[in-house]
């Protein structure tokens, strides 16, 4: 059972992050989705070692997959959130005047 967790915790992780993510609102949303992934990323890689040792090639596959997605996950956040960031800003400029 153990083993079983061990290689699938990548998954796991990251649907706890995006369901707490989803719970949260403001400030606390974004830091969920910014710290959340490097998070998985850490859990992952220390519980992964021992799993991987074994030969586990599932585990090393979702790893990999992990630590691909993160490379297109970030910028694309980054995107997103610069794009929410100026129209709030322009909306609060409106309002302002």
């Amino acid at each position: 059972m153990l083993f079983l967790l061990g290689t699938l915790s990548p998954i796991i992780v990251l649907a706890v992050v995006f369901i707490l993510a989803g719970l949260l609102k403001g400030k606390w949303r974004w830091m969920a989705l910014w710290f959340g992934p490097l998070i998985v990323f850490l859990v992952a890689w220390l519980v992964g070692q021992r799993v991987a040792e074994g030969g586990n090639l599932l585990y090393v596959t979702i790893f990999s997959l992990v630590l691909a997605g993160l490379f297109i996950y970030y910028p694309v956040l980054a995107i997103i959130g610069f794009i929410r960031f100026w129209r709030k800003r322009k909306a609060n400029r409106e309002i302002n005047k």
